[in-house]
């Protein structure tokens, strides 16, 4: 999982912002969700698979427009913060409550301001049409060729298409201190 690689490092520059804390519950930003168990999940738990066992995917008949009620209604399968479980949705909900705290939409955030700053020129949530040609093929169960599935978070959780040398870039940036994101601001 790309994204769940070059998000959360990123993304904690909205933390160093002072827009948000790896301690906030998830109400702290996103007032709808507020009195479900997911409220009380931290965005630390979030970023690490403890939020109380969310499932690996969004489930199908989950909407953009159902995503709140999905959420409001889902019911832990034991205690956030004691079992670390993968999941898409727990890292999606933490990247859009981080562009949320940083008032900006998450595509536009990463895209205009975190991948630049990271000197990341090849890796995108929406592929331009001039990089298609080498925008790889993945297979279904069919063996037909396909591309990521659109769907709820995949921006936030397994959206990011990325180049060998941008993921060298991005390694790079890990491993020096002198490569840093800026700011969440806008540029």
């Amino acid at each position: 999982q790309l994204a769940a690689r070059l998000e959360p490092g990123p993304l904690a520059q909205v933390v160093v912002d002072g827009k948000m804390r790896l301690d906030d519950p998830v109400r702290t930003h996103m007032p709808a969700l507020d009195g479900s168990p997911i409220s009380r999940v931290t965005l630390a738990q979030l970023a690490t698979y403890n939020a109380g066992g969310l499932p690996l995917q969004v489930p199908e008949h989950v909407t953009q427009q159902s995503l709140i009620e999905y959420l409001r209604t889902w019911t832990p399968s034991f205690p956030a913060g004691s079992q670390r479980v993968y999941s898409n949705p727990s890292i999606g909900l933490f990247g859009r409550v981080a562009a949320t705290a940083a008032h900006r939409e998450f595509e536009e955030m990463m895209t205009t301001t975190i991948l630049p700053n990271l000197g990341l020129s090849d890796t995108y949530l929406t592929v331009r049409a001039s990089a298609m040609p080498r925008y790889a093929w993945g297979h279904n169960a069919e063996l037909r060729q396909v591309r990521v599935n659109p769907g709820v978070f995949d921006d936030e959780a397994y959206g990011i298409k990325t180049t060998a040398n941008d993921m060298c870039r991005y390694m790079h940036a890990q491993m020096d201190s002198d490569i840093v994101v800026t700011s969440t601001q806008e540029n």
